[in-house]
């Protein structure tokens, strides 16, 4: 009695963490881990009016559709011309939403919920970086000394280059379903 016991406390809490999800387009395979932040945009194909953004974990993976607990959500509809954003901390109320796998047109894959909110911070940082080292590098011509011309184009180059390295180590692989990426 007492091994069931300690087995079931050692599995319980790889029970309630989500589940892994495996994606393939041709000879590619990807599986994401079950502790995966996932970004879904999924909306119709043939109109492209009308799309829909969730963020969350996955709860259960069925034949035709996926259930998410939801994070965030974001509604958008051009025929109405209004974007609808809730962001609320829905986690707390353990909602869940299911969503079509047949809808489905794009996935963005984080290793947590913290890497994800992340992401748009390190967008910022880098974007502000650029632009400042872009006019930093427009400065350097309004100083007559070379003597410090030289500082100032070294200091223009390194925030253009952080910026730029900013930017790249927040881009996210996202998986197209509309380029062949299928369940």
């Amino acid at each position: 009695m007492f091994r069931l016991l300690l087995a079931f406390l050692i599995c319980m809490p790889f029970l309630s963490q989500g589940q892994s999800l495996t994606i393939k387009n041709g000879e590619a395979i990807k599986t994401f881990a079950p502790q995966t932040y996932y970004e879904f945009y999924y909306g119709d194909i043939n109109t492209q009016c009308c799309n829909t953004t969730v963020k969350g974990m996955i709860t259960r993976v069925f034949a035709d559709s996926i259930q998410v607990r939801l994070n965030d959500i974001r509604l958008y509809n051009k025929d109405l011309d209004f974007l609808t954003e809730l962001q609320v901390d829905m986690e707390e109320n353990n909602l869940l939403y299911t969503l079509p796998k047949s809808e489905l047109l794009q996935l963005t894959a984080y290793k947590n919920r913290k890497q994800a909110n992340n992401n748009g911070t390190f967008v910022g940082i880098g974007g502000v970086l650029i632009i400042t080292g872009i006019v930093t590098l427009a400065n350097s011509y309004d100083f007559g000394e070379s003597e410090f011309r030289d500082g100032i184009l070294i200091s223009g180059g390194v925030q253009l280059g952080l910026g730029i390295s900013l930017l790249a180590l927040s881009k996210k692989k996202r998986y197209d379903f509309t380029d062949g990426w299928q369940f």
